[in-house]
């Protein structure tokens, strides 16, 4: 019987550093952006991440809209959302019915 290697995985240490993450262009505040532009100007690893914090209802002040069923962000929220000046849209009177 032949014998088999072990097999060797390479981990990444501590010290490695992250993988890059393409560099996000400037941030246009009329434009929307997609998901995956939206993600990699917040240097997310994953859009998904966005998908999550929607279904959650984390960060409200990270608007989105869904014209045609696609995700989109505005940059001027983006913007905002980066600087820490965003703040979370006011609620309706019927969610804050049922919050109660």
């Amino acid at each position: 019987m032949p014998r088999t290697r072990p097999v060797r995985r390479r981990l990444r240490s501590a010290s490695s550093p992250a993988p890059s993450l393409p560099e996000p262009k400037a941030i246009v505040p009329d434009i929307w952006y997609s998901e995956e532009e939206c993600a990699a100007f917040l240097r997310l690893r994953n859009k998904k991440t966005l998908c999550v914090w929607r279904s959650r209802g984390e960060h409200p002040e990270l608007r989105h809209s869904k014209p045609f069923g696609k995700t989109l962000y505005r940059g001027s929220d983006i913007i905002a959302f980066l600087s820490g000046n965003a703040t979370a849209p006011e609620t309706s009177k019927r969610k804050a019915k049922v919050a109660r």
